[in-house]
């Protein structure tokens, strides 16, 4: 069964999750029908049971009849036999039998008055013929009476069959419709009633039965400096739900089915329903169930009303992923630019909301899970209140020693440690919404102001608190797990963008949470009533930026002149920022880590749902920096790229290539015949345009791989649009080797590699959602198309041709996959690219007499400016 959980919980098994779908909908059909085929049998059962009463009661009023008929026939013989004329014989019979014992009262009776004497007649009463006649109207009354019986038993037992046929009817009309209405598609308000009625309560494993550990304090993220209630977040929901329901209800959308059925829906809680939630697989498995696909149903249909499309933003839909970074083994690095926390090992296995819009995915929001047995709701409602989050969690060591506010203490902090791990990914990824939840008890909506990301607001809703809500009565506000998550993302599609320059801006402004105090929340109060005997009164490998005399701003927007102004401030005690051969060090070593995350990501082997550390390095206190970053909207980037012949004339000091689309945006004068600028010129010019905006005329294209992306770079003062090959920190030790690859092909570039020009090192990084803060780019020409499956076969003798030719000049690809291999219809030719496992079979070509004879210093110049050229 995990397997195929684990099918529908990734974008790429859409047709198995289809296929699923259908297997679980033929089952419970066929459910259906067996449940249908038993009603049946049972009303055949009670109909026949039904029969065989009315026969039994039939039989009996017939005996009864014929009974009462012979008693009645006998008497009318005895009374028939009475008044027919007797012989002699039975006549002086009678006579004797009738009168030979009369009755003679005695002198006491006579006395008493009891029969008079003057009235013989009376005394002789009893011994008076019978009546016949009454005897025989007595009968007929009785036989009357016994047919009457007849009659109503007949009638009772008739009814009585009427009414088992019309029950058994009505129980068989009763289980078709609702069979029928079990098998057929819901209306909007009915989903998300079923929904609510079918998930809220799911299995909750016993904390014995549960996974070990705690929720690590986070160390190093970003961590917030207010946290204050989100205080109209019911009724910004509440305007969305309304729009979501209206939209549901407006013309030909009135009362629609077009929403799983309850079958469907039972089948899914048959599922959630097997296993209690006792791990975060568990809960990723229900929350995927039972509220994600089910927001994607819905915005699916809302996709397909255009007046809701264009209101809502909808795009193309969305999609929930929870993909593991391509390198998510690698240990973490800290950046040592000027101090600024950085994140070099991205997301490792991030729950992400993305908006799609044709092959374009953007990520609008994400979730931090934390299952009910490591924050359960008791603790969220017990420690989330307002505070200043980095004074009382963070800068104080104070914790109290009453076991009741210490148990307070403990609850704020492992609601704050959940919540920073969620704030940290929100700013990395510039998200003005997100949400942390433990499944099926709480959710707590987050909101980043644009203009002051340092307070993060905070909602709590407990979806579960309503209960079970009765069949036909309508959720007329958003506060059921699927309706609050859906309007919330709602909202995050359509949030005010934020590029790189916020984030970095939205960077410079945060503290980290510094302290590596990590203890679990069921640790007692020491004996002596002080602090936690685990718990240190200082922070000697994070001090507290106030702590420390040396503090230096680390913006990278900062003043420059502030800067120096700063570094010549005498030091009191060691810095904490490395020096400038530190960090060159540490550049060039791809294997660097910080030692304490380490630790800790071996003290919690289980799986972590977040962005990586910010950098150990000081941080300080944040004076009033830069101003807000205005709106920005990235321009249109349809530039067409420069051919290769264009790029090798500009590295090789060559005339223009006319054929070129862009070649009139290189020329000054309409008489100019070469580049206006040299190739080191561009790369510091481009350097500097991406430095001072990086969201504009960077844009990424293709698939990224495991080592970089590629984005289209224009210089837009001259027009020259080229191939950046960007990566982070971490990586770029076995990127930059492509380099020397690139140098021992010089020959071949243009013809069967890119032609290259150099590399440049960003100021303001490019934030990628698997790669991390990319900061380093090889700039090269661009090499082509991909090919195609129907190119491969006819490509066949390029391909080696191409291989040939790199291989002849000393350099072993190691990874020739199709995917790095271009189309170039330009040259006609395979261009080969992504050197960065090749291996170099002699040492790379020494530059060319020129560049011996450059001065040593000017190289130095280019290196601290952050470029190389080729």
């Amino acid at each position: 069964m995990s397997a195929d959980l684990q099918e529908e919980t990734t974008s790429t098994s859409q047709p198995a999750t289809t296929g699923n779908a259908r297997e679980n909908y033929k089952r419970l059909f066929q459910e259906a029908e067996e449940k249908l085929q038993e009603a049946e049998e049972r009303y055949r059962k009670i109909q026949q049971q039904a029969e065989e009463r009315y026969r039994k009661i039939q039989q009996q009023a017939e005996e009864r009849y014929r009974k009462t008929e012979q008693l009645a026939e006998e008497k009318l013989q005895q009374i028939q036999e009475r008044e027919r004329y007797t012989t002699f014989d039975e006549f002086i019979l009678l006579c004797h039998n009738l009168y030979h014992l009369p009755k003679v009262l005695d002198s006491s009776q006579l006395t008493a008055g009891k029969i008079p004497l003057n009235n013989p007649t009376k005394a002789m009463t009893g011994n008076a013929p019978k009546d016949y006649e009454r005897l025989f109207r007595e009968a007929e009354e009785k036989l009357q009476q016994a047919d009457e019986r007849l009659r109503e038993s007949r009638q009772q037992a008739e009814e009585r069959l009427r009414e088992s046929q019309q029950q058994a009817e009505e129980r068989h009309r009763k289980s078709l419709q609702q069979a029928e209405e079990r098998q057929r598609q819901t209306t909007f308000d009915e989903f998300v009633l079923q929904c609510h009625n079918l998930f809220h309560l799911p299995k909750v494993a016993n904390i014995s039965e549960s996974t070990t550990g705690t929720i690590p304090a986070p160390k190093r993220k970003y961590c917030p400096a207010r946290l204050v209630p989100w205080v109209d977040c019911p009724s910004q929901l509440q305007s969305v739900y309304d729009s979501i329901r209206r939209h549901f209800r407006s013309g030909d959308n009135a009362a629609q089915r077009v929403f799983p059925s309850s079958i469907l829906l039972e089948g899914f809680q048959e599922e959630v329903m097997a296993k209690a939630i006792s791990c975060e697989q568990d809960l990723l498995i229900y929350d995927r169930l039972t509220r994600e696909n089910r927001i994607r149903d819905v915005v699916s249909q809302l996709c397909k009303i255009p007046a809701a499309r264009q209101e809502l933003q909808l795009g193309d839909g969305i999609e929930f992923a929870s993909h593991a970074s391509p390198a998510e083994t690698e240990t973490l690095t800290s950046e040592a630019s000027g101090g600024l926390p950085t994140i070099t090992k991205p997301l490792p296995d991030v729950f992400s909301i993305s908006k799609v819009n044709g092959e374009d995915c953007k990520v609008i929001s994400t979730c931090e899970q934390k299952p009910p047995h490591k924050l359960s709701v008791e603790t969220i409602r017990m420690g989330l209140r307002p505070m200043n989050l980095w004074q009382e969690m963070v800068k104080s060591n104070k914790i109290p020693t009453d076991p009741t506010e210490k148990m307070k203490y403990d609850a704020a902090r492992l609601v704050c440690s959940a919540i920073v791990q969620e704030y940290h990914v929100m700013i990395s990824l510039g998200l003005e919404y997100s949400y942390l939840t433990n499944g099926p008890h709480a959710d707590v909506m987050l909101w980043v102001p644009y203009d002051d990301p340092s307070t993060l607001h905070f909602h709590l809703a407990e979806p579960s608190k309503q209960g079970y809500i009765s069949v036909g009565n309508t959720i007329n506000q958003p506060t059921t797990s699927v309706t609050g998550i859906l309007c919330l993302l709602m909202m995050s599609l359509r949030s005010r963008p934020r590029g790189n320059q916020w984030r970095a801006w939205a960077r410079s402004q945060l503290k980290g949470w510094r302290t590596s105090f990590d203890y679990a929340h069921r640790v007692p109060p020491s004996p002596d009533g002080g602090q936690d005997a685990e718990l240190p009164s200082s922070e000697p490998d994070y001090p507290s930026p106030e702590a420390s005399s040396e503090y230096i701003p680390s913006s990278p927007l900062s003043n420059p002149a502030a800067d120096k102004e700063t570094a010549a401030r005498p030091r009191t005690r060691a810095s904490c920022a490395p020096s400038d051969k530190e960090n060159r060090a540490r550049d060039t070593s791809p294997d660097s880590s910080d030692s304490d995350d380490s630790d800790d990501n071996q003290a919690n082997p289980a799986r972590k749902r977040g962005f990586s550390s910010v950098s150990a390095s000081c941080q300080s206190a944040r004076q009033p920096g830069p101003p807000v970053p205005e709106d920005y909207e990235p321009p249109e980037h349809n530039a067409r790229f420069c051919s290769q012949l264009c790029i090798l004339g500009l590295r090789n000091n060559a005339p223009l290539d006319n054929d070129c689309p862009n070649a009139e945006l290189h020329r000054r004068s309409s008489t100019q015949s070469h580049h206006s600028i040299s190739a080191d010129e561009l790369l510091q010019k481009l350097k500097e345009q991406l430095d001072s905006n990086i969201d504009a005329y960077c844009t990424p294209f293709a698939d990224r791989g495991g080592y970089g992306m590629p984005f289209k770079l224009t210089l837009t003062a001259y027009g020259y649009t080229l191939v950046g090959k960007g990566t982070n920190r971490r990586l770029w030790g076995e990127v930059s080797q492509e380099a020397q690859a690139y140098r021992i092909l010089q020959k071949l570039q243009g013809v069967a590699v890119p032609v290259f020009l150099g590399s440049i090192d960003l100021s303001i990084t490019y934030f990628d959602y698997y790669l991390g803060d990319i900061r380093h780019m090889l700039i090269m020409s661009y090499g082509g198309d991909e090919i195609s499956q129907d190119q491969r076969g006819r490509l066949k003798g390029e391909i080696r041709r191409s291989i040939k030719e790199v291989k002849n000049c000393g350099v072993v690809h190691q990874d020739l996959r199709i995917r790095n291999m271009l189309w170039n219809k330009e040259s006609e030719r395979v261009v080969i690219i992504d050197f960065h496992r090749a291996k170099l079979a002699r040492r790379p070509i020494l530059a060319t007499q020129t560049s011996k004879r450059k001065a040593p210093l000017q190289s130095e110049v280019r290196q601290a400016k952050g470029i190389r050229a080729s």
